[in-house]
């Protein structure tokens, strides 16, 4: 399966006309022959929100395995921070949502999820001795 997926990315997406393919396209960039740098942007994102997600993923069964205690609140706190980073970037280069990645600075990105990191780290502090900890140690 993995196999096709390669070579349907790779050969198929975008068939040649002289191999009898039509003009179609299946994929937004064409295939991997055509735009092998958005190709390898579109891997890389992948790879990059596959790693977020299995963070996300980590912390809430560390969280439930740890401390027997359902936080579902877990995912809630992954977006606030992603909102906290977005807003401190936004002010910090006066863009919006059309900021390209080569306009922005290492300093511009790092001190947003700096910010974000200690934000939610305080938030999540507050949560968990405030509501959470009263629960600790209960039964399911």
């Amino acid at each position: 399966m993995v196999l096709w997926g390669i070579l349907y990315v790779l050969v198929i997406a975008d068939p040649v006309p002289e191999l009898g393919g039509g003009n179609w396209r299946t994929t937004n960039f064409g295939s991997a022959l055509d735009d092998p740098a958005a190709f390898i942007n579109t891997v890389l994102d992948g790879v990059t929100f596959a790693g977020l997600l299995f963070i996300v993923a980590s912390g809430f069964s560390l969280i439930f395995g740890l401390m027997r205690v359902v936080n579902m609140a877990h995912g809630a706190f992954y977006l606030l921070g992603g909102y906290v980073a977005y807003e401190v970037q936004q002010r910090m280069t006066g863009s919006g949502f059309g900021l390209q990645s080569g306009e922005v600075s290492t300093l511009e990105w790092v001190v947003p999820w700096l910010v974000a990191m200690a934000c939610i780290g305080l938030f999540g502090l507050a949560v968990q001795q405030l509501l959470l900890r009263w629960n600790q140690g209960q039964d399911l």
